[in-house]
């Protein structure tokens, strides 16, 4: 179960996301705007997900695994990943400005 969060400004930058990894069989949940739109890196927030899923869903976004993992603490909503979308995923993925 994934969110998928657009914190670039890039209008419908989590819809296209959820697009791609929907096509790639991922279970998008839900999708919204972060809670600033100035994220520089995309993060993926793990809250009860094996690190080969953190792999895997960082390799279909094409960002690495690294740099964007953060363990979230406790979780209210029912979800296993929460993805932010940063700029970098905007520029180097989706081959868009941010505006």
């Amino acid at each position: 179960r994934v969110e998928i969060l657009n914190g670039a400004g890039y209008p419908g930058a989590a819809a296209l996301t959820q697009e791609i990894l929907e096509a790639r069989g991922w279970n998008i949940v839900s999708i919204g705007d972060a809670d600033r739109l100035d994220y520089r890196r995309t993060l993926v927030v793990n809250y009860r997900t094996p690190a080969t899923l953190i792999e895997k869903v960082s390799a279909d976004l094409a960002i690495q695994p690294t740099v964007s993992k953060l363990t979230g603490l406790a979780n209210e909503q029912n979800i296993d990943l929460r993805i932010i979308i940063g700029q970098d995923y905007i520029k180097n993925v989706l081959n868009q400005e941010t505006p």
